[in-house]
């Protein structure tokens, strides 16, 4: 008795690179829900000092706050009020890993940090909460796969 398989590696290789495509485009799919969410809830916070929360008298901040996904360095998805070469040249020259996936929401404005230095939210809570999340897709990835 004989079992006869009619293997084209082609056609592998094929299926594959679908498989690969696929888990690609969901996980960056899930990525952009984790950033968009960060974004959204940075630009719309409440006002106020006794809250936490800065006043946002001149709406420079806000309107520099972009949050960026890239891969192997480069920008494959990016959510900014208008193009603003400052916060990818600050992005590109300090946070950017040249392989695999960077996920970052950056204020482009220098004095976000001084405002952050006065205990005022400016993205530190939204970058801790998209960190958490995005470990934990990473993390549901690697079981699934």
């Amino acid at each position: 008795m004989a079992l006869i398989s009619h293997f084209k590696p082609s056609t592998a290789i094929k299926e594959l690179k679908l498989k690969q495509e696929l888990e690609y485009m969901n996980l960056v799919s899930r990525m952009k829900i984790i950033a968009e969410k960060a974004y959204n809830d940075a630009k719309q916070q409440p006002q106020g000092h006794e809250l936490g929360f800065y006043n946002n008298r001149t709406k420079k901040l806000r309107k520099s706050i972009g949050v960026y996904i890239f891969r192997d360095g480069r920008v494959i998805w990016a959510k900014e009020d208008s193009n603003i070469a400052e916060n990818r040249v600050n992005i590109l020259k300090e946070y950017i890993v040249p392989k695999g996936f960077t996920v970052v929401i950056i204020a482009g404005k220098q004095y976000a940090e001084d405002v952050e230095g006065f205990n005022y939210n400016v993205l530190s809570a939204q970058g801790v909460r998209m960190k958490k999340e995005t470990d934990f897709t990473f993390l549901k990835m690697k079981r699934i796969g």
